[in-house]
């Protein structure tokens, strides 16, 4: 007969198994919350616009979409860049590269991460394009997707905000989460050359400080050019001082003074699409009521000396593959510089006319205030009537209708 001692050790080793499960449980959990965040299901990219734009997103980009088959939306394809800008990048070290490249190289194993001191909030990076695309959506591959312990340990974007060349932007929340990608579908296609982000929130990471983001993939396709007007009175080509006599005309082309050391134009003469001359014109009018005058160092280029230029300077960040012609070639951009009416002398610019370094970019960080100022001047008026920029020539300035022109 068993005593009732005996009836109990059974209960007491049970007991002391179910105490040992608890805790090693209890263990695992404290753990797993101390060396990992767990990830959270994926919330509704919230899309808030830029109250501050003078122009809705619907009324910017009217033309482009009345005249663009919405059915290309759906045949987008992935949009490649030529160079990318930016903030900063963390120093790479022997086996890993955190450089801007690495945001489109199609590789999610390698990741771009700012450089700045702190949180990365205020960093931003932006990609630049030669062609004009029509954008339908983006793609964002947070954090360091190299591996899971690599996305937890550094910060991840929480909010981002994302510009166009145009001057639109959007606000873009997004969700965190190793295993989870954040896609922004844009309600109305956007016509753009370039497109940045800037870190406005993160999400911190358990062991560093630097904001990491592996991927962005931009979908959309090559703006499409109109039929051409068949309406003589605004496409064919003038000579600028048929339009306005008090414009400057200095073509550095037609000089030995350019990066060629040659002439290359036969004439001294600038020649433009009506329109544009008629636009250039206006802005002239301007600047002279301030005391200035718009002197010009190219105009319409004809596409032999355009194959000339691409072999001497094979870059597409300054000069257009002939293949696909540049706005020159259409007779709708303009090199420009301003001129002081009292002193006769060009007001002091980011750079000397065909600078092919950053110095000459207009977001570059050596120009002088007096610089940064008589630019902003130029700009300003040129914007107000009718014409859009590119980063990488300050005094470059486009048509913003040049797709009404066929290459000449």
């Amino acid at each position: 007969m068993s005593s009732p001692q005996s009836n109990k050790k059974p209960i007491k080793i049970l007991l002391i198994c179910f105490i040992l499960l608890f805790i090693f449980g209890l263990g695992y959990y404290i753990s797993m919350k101390i060396y990992s965040t767990p990830e959270k299901e994926p919330k509704h990219n919230n899309i808030s616009y830029d109250k501050s734009s003078t122009k809705s997103l619907k009324d910017e980009y009217s033309k482009v979409t009345s005249n663009t088959d919405n059915s290309n939306i759906e045949k987008s394809e992935l949009i490649s860049w030529d160079f990318t800008s930016v903030s900063s990048s963390l120093d790479s070290l022997t086996t890993r590269n955190y450089g801007s490249d690495n945001l489109s190289d199609g590789d999610i194993t390698t990741t771009w991460s700012e450089g700045e001191s702190g949180d990365g909030i205020g960093s931003w990076i932006q990609l630049f394009s030669n062609t004009e695309f029509i954008i339908s959506k983006l793609q964002l591959k947070n954090g360091y997707k190299k591996s899971k312990e690599l996305f937890f340990k550094n910060n991840r974007a929480k909010k981002i905000k994302v510009e166009f060349s145009e001057g639109e932007s959007s606000i873009w929340e997004l969700s965190d989460g190793f295993s989870f990608d954040n896609t922004l579908t844009l309600d109305s296609p956007i016509t753009t050359t370039s497109l940045k982000l800037t870190i406005l929130e993160v999400y911190e990471g358990s062991t560093y400080k630097d904001t990491c983001i592996s991927e962005l993939l931009v979908y959309g396709f090559p703006a499409e050019i109109p039929t051409m007007n068949n309406s003589t009175t605004n496409t064919d080509i003038v000579n600028i001082k048929d339009i306005d006599n008090t414009i400057i005309v200095d073509l550095k082309y037609a000089t030995e003074d350019n990066f060629t050391k040659q002439k290359v134009y036969t004439s001294d003469e600038c020649f433009l699409r009506r329109k544009t001359a008629e636009k250039l014109s206006s802005a002239n009018r301007e600047l002279r009521t301030l005391g200035y005058t718009i002197k010009i160092w190219d105009g319409y280029r004809p596409l032999e000396v355009q194959k000339l230029f691409w072999k001497l300077v094979p870059d597409s960040r300054y000069v257009a593959h002939p293949d696909k012609g540049s706005r020159h070639n259409r007779g709708a951009s303009v090199d420009i510089t301003l001129v002081n009416n009292s002193t006769d002398e060009e007001l002091k610019m980011p750079s000397s006319f065909d600078e092919f370094s950053e110095k000459a970019w207009r977001n570059s960080s050596s120009m002088s205030k007096k610089e940064k100022l008589n630019l902003e001047l130029l700009t300003d008026v040129m914007i107000k009537h009718g014409f859009s920029t590119i980063n990488t020539e300050w005094w470059h300035f486009d048509d913003i209708d040049w797709r009404d022109y066929k290459l000449k």
